[in-house]
């Protein structure tokens, strides 16, 4: 299975880099990386430039001329994203941080769903009323009508019949 990631992010370098950690240090990486920058301007295209020299072969940057906003990004990142025709887009916002199995364990569940119907997301910690973690499960027999920029993972056949 080959799988691509894509991250959009906008002006949150700190967070960012700890995203880049996690991303760098999956167990099973992806076969490649698009990060599209929505117009940064606390430094994350230099940061970003850097990264590409360490990891020519994985990553590549777009460096958009205006923050066309989250949908706006994830747009173009999953058009990019499709022309690389890999069996998987893997996608989140800079704020998410994946745990270090978080991409095995999706292409584990992946093999169970047919590839041109179904969509997977990973599980999520939201923060409650009382600003504490709180992980958000979803189980097999949850259907999800809407996804969010934190963990999604399309199959490249059902993004072909878009």
């Amino acid at each position: 299975m080959k799988i691509i990631a894509v991250t959009v992010t906008y002006n949150r370098l700190p967070i960012l880099k700890q995203h880049c950690v996690a991303m760098l240090s999956q167990t099973r990486c992806p076969e490649q990386w698009i990060i599209v920058d929505n117009n940064s301007t606390d430094g994350t295209k230099e940061y970003l430039l850097e990264l590409k020299r360490m990891y020519p072969d994985l990553l590549t940057c777009v460096f958009l001329p205006e923050n066309t906003g989250g949908s706006g990004g994830f747009e173009q990142a999953i058009r990019m994203a499709y022309e690389y025709g890999m069996d998987y887009i893997w996608g989140m916002d800079d704020d998410a941080i994946p745990e270090k199995d978080a991409l095995a364990l999706l292409e584990k569940a992946a093999e169970h769903y047919p590839e041109d119907r179904y969509c997977l997301r990973s599980n999520t910690y939201y923060l409650d009323s009382q600003g504490q973690f709180v992980l958000e499960q979803i189980t097999q027999q949850d259907q999800i009508s809407g996804l969010t920029f934190v963990g999604f993972f399309i199959p490249y056949k059902a993004v072909s019949k878009i």
